[in-house]
């Protein structure tokens, strides 16, 4: 099987406080449980935002559509956030998942 990928990414600083990136994968590959082709497309979405020099805010979404030839279609989506603020020598980070 001939596998291929081909994507697209975008990335924006929009101000200095946020930043921006969003992203698309599509490949063909190989099953390797099922040993049949495979088609998967895969989108992004993330930033950052800087409230202050000491605060922090990222936030991440994943979602992914997997289809084994002649098999159901599969979805799967992550969404990652995570808080972090410095105060002198300190970190205080707090994940939301």
């Amino acid at each position: 099987l001939n596998g291929y990928t081909v994507g697209a990414e975008w990335r924006a600083n929009l101000t200095r406080t946020v930043k921006l990136r969003l992203s698309n994968d599509y490949s063909r590959q190989l099953d390797y449980s099922l040993l049949v082709p495979a088609r998967s497309l895969q989108s992004a979405a993330g930033g950052t935002l800087r409230m202050s020099t000491a605060t922090r805010f990222d936030f991440d979404l994943n979602r992914q559509w997997y289809t084994p030839q002649d098999e159901a279609l599969q979805t799967s989506t992550r969404i990652f956030t995570r808080f972090n603020y410095q105060f002198l020598e300190y970190h205080v980070i707090a994940y939301l998942r």
